[in-house]
């Protein structure tokens, strides 16, 4: 199999007295991989899902080989909810390709409207945020790997600062592997990133003689509004018995903490063997529980195993529902709810099902309002969550529960495999007794907006 190899280096830039983390340094080389003449060499996301990136100090970007410099030209390339800028060799390139410029962060404001946790930003005298705001690769081609080597340089950095991601702490080198899909980010862009001031709840002494696969951490800057250590320690144990349950194959899971400067409480998103988790202000006044902050992450860390590879986009129904799902219900089965607050929430989350006004328009429909409503970017993850209690009542009389669906997607999933809607009928229909007629009435109903009344044994779980 084809494979391209990109090493990156990391170099943090701080300002003021204090010395505040202001911008990156990226320098990347492109080992074994050759251009045409006019053929794409490398993007940059700018903005994705509604969220800006991909900003650059003034110097812009700049590309040599083996030759010097390389003369490019530029596009703006738009796929989905993703847009990008492309540029293209004015020459064919001659051994390794460098990759050359400064990422600045995102600017926000009280005014800034909140959105997936996606972009670059300056936090408490750190930098934070994910891989797609700021690291630009080559063009993707299928069925090629990718292998990356990424390193931190803390050379010129003051005293204390620490650098942290998804895969690492540390300068590092780390090494990582994936195979390039069109239209998916790589590996390094799938994770989050933060340097600075950094404060974590494990100390390296505590996990020295631990396997990096099975270090478990969280990470902020200055002093959130909350004390981090209740909740990481509950997270932690929590995504422990997550990983047995779902019979993981690494317990590696890291959770970074930012402050929003808008309104952007109990928010976050979930990325590579991570999560980004907002908090603000008002917090200080009306504080969420303990509880609250913890079915966010739980909801988030589900994602690890509970995906689909292959879907269009009115089938995040499976991933948010189930994710809604299973966060309620694992954290009853290991005892972190009581019986009444579980059936609290799953009533919660009945009645704000029932109550959307959307709750009967089909899903296709629905995505089309996500960015205009906030009732079209809830109705995924409540009718998900319904769908799965009335999945598990139907399965009851075949001695089947819908673990039994989910649990072997997810093994094929971390096995490597794409899982797509299909293989979930498929797996429906086996459950069924081979009755892909219903396996496929189910979900379609479900999709096109049917009204979903699971019953009692929804809830029940075989012994």
């Amino acid at each position: 199999m084809a494979s391209t190899n990109i090493d990156v280096t990391l170099t943090p830039l701080f300002t003021g007295s204090q010395g505040s983390a202001s911008a990156l340094n990226v320098n990347q080389v492109i080992w074994g991989r050759a251009f045409r003449q006019g053929q794409d060499i490398f993007e940059l996301f700018i903005n994705t899902a509604s969220i800006d990136m991909g900003y650059v100090s003034d110097a812009g970007v700049l590309f040599s080989d083996a030759e010097g410099e390389l003369q490019v030209t530029e596009r703006i390339k738009k796929s989905g909810p993703v847009t990008a800028r492309v540029w293209k060799t004015g020459r064919p390139t001659v051994g390794n390709v460098s990759v050359i410029y400064t990422a600045l962060p995102r600017l926000v404001s009280r005014d800034t409207k909140n959105g997936p946790a996606l972009d670059l930003r300056v936090d408490q005298g750190g930098l934070i945020g994910s891989g797609m705001a700021f690291l630009g690769t080559p063009p993707n081609e299928p069925e090629v790997t990718i292998l990356t080597t990424l390193r931190w340089d803390l050379s010129k950095s003051p005293q204390g600062t620490l650098a942290a991601w998804s895969m690492g702490d540390g300068e590092g080198p780390f090494e990582i592997a994936t195979k390039s899909l069109v239209g998916i980010a790589s590996g390094v862009q799938e994770a989050y990133f933060a340097v600075g001031p950094l404060h974590r709840m494990t100390s390296p002494d505590d996990y020295m003689h631990i396997n990096e696969a099975d270090v478990f951490n969280m990470y902020w800057f200055g002093t959130p509004t909350f004390d981090p250590l209740p909740l990481g320690t509950r997270l932690q144990m929590l995504f422990r018995e997550m990983s047995a349950f779902f019979r993981d194959r690494g317990n590696r899971y890291r959770i970074f903490l930012r402050h929003n400067p808008f309104r952007g409480s109990l928010t976050g998103t979930a990325l590579r063997r991570s999560f980004m988790y907002g908090y603000d202000d008002s917090e200080r006044d009306c504080p969420p529980s303990l509880q609250d902050r913890e079915a966010v992450l739980a909801h988030e860390m589900v994602h690890n195993w509970v995906l689909l590879t292959r879907e269009s986009v009115a089938d995040n129904w499976y991933h948010e529902g189930l994710a809604e799902y299973y966060q309620v219900l694992l954290r009853f089965r290991f005892g972190l709810l009581s019986a009444r607050e579980y059936l609290e929430q799953v009533n919660e989350k009945l009645v704000a099902y029932y109550t959307n006004p959307l709750v009967t328009w089909s899903l296709e429909r629905v995505q089309k309002m996500t960015w205009n409503m906030t009732d079209a970017q809830r109705m995924p993850y409540m009718r998900g969550f319904a769908f799965a209690l009335q999945v598990n009542d139907v399965f009851r009389t075949a001695r089947h529960s819908i673990d039994d669906l989910v649990g072997p997607l997810a093994d094929r999933l971390q096995g490597g495999e794409s899982v797509g809607v299909e293989d979930y009928l498929q797996r429906l229909s086996q459950l069924l007794g081979g009755d892909e007629i219903r396996a496929d009435r189910l979900v379609t109903e479900m999709k096109e907006g049917k009204l979903l009344i699971p019953r009692v044994h929804g809830l029940e779980q075989l012994p």
